[in-house]
């Protein structure tokens, strides 16, 4: 289909309002009408070239390369808007205010920018910003280290070296430091050694110190939480709450109660003339206990081989009491009865039986232990304690033997010890008594039981009889803090 000239541009004006480029069918400039048939004899419907020498646009109307003439123009300078004059190689046109025009580029120069003031520059000079504009300025080469910004070092000295100053942020001059001695050193302490001495780093002082140098330990006793005494053969270590202490390996399997192995019993005697409480002790291999009155007494019965046939009820012996207790200093053999239980009573707190076979057996050595005790309630070990003021009292249901007393509290005495005070009336008539403590039992500053004390008391009455009474006493407490909650137990051992 062959367009029109209008119609032609009435595409291409569609065209460019929508946003296509004018370009598409545009093939380019040639040097004259020939040499576009040449290089184009045809096109797309609607290209457009032109030629330089007579400087008409052409377009392809789908046949043929026509003229674009009716209702256009054929020069730049047809244009009302545009005025040309004499245009030469290289020039541009620009917008006068009223029309373009051709001329040549115009010439910039520096000043003729907002922001650069070049008033007063010389030569070698540059610019630089002043923070508003850029100026002349000349150029400030340094030519010794005190010209540099971050370098303040007017009049240095012989042998000086830059050091930073963190503070001031510039480099200075200073003498250097070289350390003469060790204790110049920074992580070393100016501590002043003494001979013998090596360095040792103290962590938490971060600095290598002089300190007397540790001397291994050669023996036991070197260390520090040992104390040796007297050692003998077979001793053993033992704890005693501080140290590490050296005791009998002998002592410590027998019992705390046990005074050693004599050869003879004058020799026992002679050693502990007055055996109270639990003691005991080895003679000739035989076992002696006290007897309950402060001496020493053996424990060896011998055995006794009898025909069982000559008695056969243990009422029809007579030498024995109610409580099966053999009365005679000797047994006699006539008064073995197989399966009987019977107690020797010149060895107290020692037990036989006979056997099947007619024969003695010690049962035990030593009767067991029993406590007569009471719990002190708050109330009556507050703070307004008193001295010999009774706490609590209670009937000895029993003969027996004290072994030892220990007591304690829930709140611990400050500023001073608590004491405690066992008193023993033998008929009880309502009064006082008399302490069984020759040294009080105490309870130390800060601590809750007797065991731990510093001074241990000492019992002065070991023997209590039935139907006697005996009265518990708080006689001090903490002079800061009162100890609260007391209890106190007598261990005894049964005489009957």
């Amino acid at each position: 289909m062959t367009r029109s000239i209008n119609e032609i541009l009435a595409l291409k004006i569609r065209q460019l309002s929508d946003t296509q480029v004018v370009y598409t069918y545009y093939l380019g400039s040639f040097e004259n009408y020939t040499q576009l048939l040449e290089v184009h004899p045809t096109a797309q419907d609607g290209s457009l070239a032109q030629t330089k020498d007579t400087n008409v646009l052409y377009f392809y109307n789908g046949t043929a390369w026509a003229a674009v003439t009716a209702g256009g123009v054929g020069a730049l300078n047809d244009l009302t808007d545009v005025t040309l004059v004499g245009p030469v190689i290289n020039q541009i046109m620009y917008f006068n205010g009223t029309s373009w025009i051709n001329g040549a580029l115009p010439s910039h120069d520096l000043d003729s920018h907002s922001d650069v003031n070049t008033v007063g520059a010389t030569n070698g000079q540059f610019l630089k910003f002043n923070g508003i504009q850029w100026v002349a300025a000349t150029a400030t080469v340094p030519t010794q280290l005190s010209d540099l910004s971050d370098v303040n070092a007017p009049s240095p000295t012989n042998g000086n070296v830059l050091i930073f100053d963190s503070g001031a942020g510039e480099w200075i001059p200073s003498a250097p430091s070289n350390p003469t001695v060790i204790s110049d050193l920074t992580d070393v302490s100016t501590n002043v050694p003494i001979n013998g001495q090596v360095f040792t780093w103290n962590n938490a002082g971060g600095e290598w110190e002089p300190r007397t140098p540790v001397t291994p330990a050669t023996a036991i006793d070197d260390l520090t939480d040992v104390t040796i005494t007297g050692v003998a053969t077979d001793d053993i270590l033992k704890w005693n709450g501080s140290a590490f202490v050296n005791v009998s390996l002998t002592t410590q399997l027998l019992g705390g109660d046990y005074k050693g192995s004599y050869a003879l019993s004058t020799d026992l005697s002679t050693a502990y003339p007055s055996p109270t409480g639990n003691q005991w002790a080895l003679v000739n291999g035989d076992v002696w206990i006290h007897d309950g009155i402060g001496n020493w007494e053996n424990t060896s019965i011998l055995i006794w081989a009898v025909d069982a046939s000559t008695e056969t009820e243990l009422e029809t012996l007579v030498n024995f009491d109610v409580n099966n207790e053999y009365t005679n200093g000797v047994i006699i053999t006539d008064d073995l009865i197989p399966g009987k239980r019977h107690k020797h009573s010149s060895v107290e707190g020692v037990w036989f039986e006979v056997l099947e076979d007619a024969t003695w057996h010690r049962i035990d050595l030593r009767m067991p232990r029993e406590s007569l005790g009471t719990i002190l309630t708050p109330t009556e070990s507050d703070a307004s304690a008193s001295t010999s003021i009774k706490k609590i009292s209670m009937i000895v249901p029993f003969n027996c033997y004290v072994q030892n007393f220990i007591a304690g509290c829930m709140v611990a005495p400050t500023g001073s010890t608590t004491v405690i005070d066992v008193h023993y009336e033998v008929i009880p008539a309502g009064g006082a008594g008399i302490s069984i403590f020759s040294t009080k039992p105490t309870i130390d500053d800060g601590e809750y039981t007797t065991e731990t004390a510093a001074t241990s008391a000492v019992i002065s009455t070991t023997t209590l009889t039935k139907g006697s009474m005996i009265h518990f006493y708080v006689d001090q407490v903490g002079s800061t803090t009162a100890g609260r909650g007391y209890s106190a137990f007598l261990n005894v051992s049964r005489i009957d």
